[in-house]
């Protein structure tokens, strides 16, 4: 897939996602996390989708990205060696209603520990 924002080509799935979320557009957000073999679990230079959307603030966003099935949102983040769902709840303190809907999440374990 490709999208053209006015002469910068963002080719391949992982690309195309993190587009979305820097143009907060939760619809084609959706869109590719439908598509076969596209990870909603990529990383962009160390960063999570996970991560990217959190940094956004864009609920609609993490609603998209909650209801993939593939997202592992207790992940590990190798770079920072710090844990997905723990980094990115005490990075929004300041946004109680992004927070509430990710801790509603059943998967989510914030008191992981090193495994």
């Amino acid at each position: 897939m490709q999208i053209d924002d006015g002469g910068a080509v963002q080719v391949g799935p992982r690309d195309a996602v993190f587009h979305a979320v820097r143009l907060r557009d939760a619809k084609l957000l959706r869109a590719l996390l439908n598509e076969p073999g596209c990870d909603p679990n990529a990383r962009d230079y160390g960063v999570s989708v996970l991560a990217a959307v959190a940094d956004s603030g864009d609920l609609k966003l993490l609603r998209c990205l909650l209801d993939c099935p593939g997202l592992d949102i207790n992940g590990f983040m190798p770079a920072a060696e710090e844990h997905e769902a723990r980094r990115t709840v005490l990075h929004l303190g300041h946004a109680p209603r992004f927070l509430r809907r990710l801790l509603r999440h059943p998967a989510i374990d914030v008191n992981w520990r090193d495994r």
